[in-house]
């Protein structure tokens, strides 16, 4: 008896297109994929991807859109600097301790959240999630997909799977202070990753027996540096909670994918080759334990149901 296999993409911005390498390496493989789960750029890579399951095909857009004059008036090589730029600026920025951990470490000070609601306007937003998307609904996919919010009424997660896939697109990706918030169904979405670093718990619920997870977020915890300021430790605090919050969750997924990235600037996009070429090689070496749980899956079913 068949077995559902859902691939669960995790966020991590530039990182996340190591995403394109390992379905590319699935498809290969001819490993199925029976639902797609995705967060923040794992919702991007997924929904273009569950839409038109060819992984060069996805690969070649992607790329194409990062030349594109949408992707290029978000502006996000400018959260993007060296350490140099970065120190001789530093007396001239505003701390947001409210915004991801790696956005502070990386010198992203967005004095604009202070008065506006987020750094990119909603319809800068809107027209990325159009170029890409269009007007396509989930139930065009070929493949189930699934993209992860959180409701920032009820601090819980939110599933969406109906609708316009650009909508719960900007939602799931909707970096807090960085991008705005989206309203669907009268909640109030910010990025998935607030609640789920990589959706595999929603996998688990939505059905699937095997989920492959791919992980682009760190592995370790950065250095101690020297602390000189009670920010400082509120930063390296929260650091090192989303650090276990991340290694909880990943320890429900069957088979963990976790590509070299984690050195990766969030916003180099001018990577992103680079970025694929490691999930492929990350994907490559996880082949034989995926194939081998789902032979262990299907037994197991098999002997579960004539039981």
């Amino acid at each position: 008896m068949a077995i559902k296999i859902a691939l669960a993409l995790g966020g991590g911005a530039a990182r996340g297109l190591a995403h394109i390498g390992v379905l590319k390496v699935l498809e290969e493989e001819k490993i199925k994929v029976d639902l797609i789960v995705g967060t923040s750029i794992g919702a991007i890579i997924g929904g273009l991807y569950a839409l038109d399951p060819r992984a060069e095909r996805l690969e070649k857009r992607v790329l194409e859109y990062l030349e594109s004059e949408p992707f290029r008036k978000l502006r996000i090589d400018s959260f993007h600097q060296d350490k140099a730029k970065e120190n001789s600026n530093r007396s001239r920025r505003w701390l947001l301790p409210l915004i991801p951990t790696g956005f502070l470490e990386k010198g992203i000070f967005l004095s604009r959240s202070l008065t506006r609601l987020s750094f990119i306007s909603p319809d800068i937003v809107r027209e990325n999630s159009r170029y890409l998307f269009g007007d396509s609904k989930f139930h065009e996919s070929r493949i189930p997909l699934y993209l992860i919010a959180t409701d920032i009424g009820s601090g819980t997660e939110a599933i969406l799977s109906r609708g316009l896939i650009r909508e719960a697109v900007a939602a799931s990706c909707a970096i807090p202070s960085v991008m705005p918030p989206v309203c669907i169904d009268g909640k109030i979405l910010v990025d998935g990753g607030c609640v789920s670093l990589v959706p595999i718990q929603a996998a688990r619920r939505l059905g699937a027996d095997l989920v492959i997870a791919c992980n682009v977020g760190k592995s370790r915890l950065a250095p101690l540096k020297p602390l000189k300021s009670g920010l400082e430790v509120i930063i390296r605090s929260y650091d090192i909670t989303l650090f276990y919050l991340r290694n909880h969750q990943l320890k429900e997924a069957d088979v963990l994918i976790c590509p070299k990235v984690g050195e990766v600037n969030w916003a180099d996009f001018s990577r992103a080759k680079e970025c694929i070429r490691e999930g492929e090689g990350a994907a490559r070496e996880a082949i034989g334990e995926i194939r081998r749980k789902k032979l262990w899956k299907q037994i197991r079913r098999f002997f579960l149901f004539r039981a």
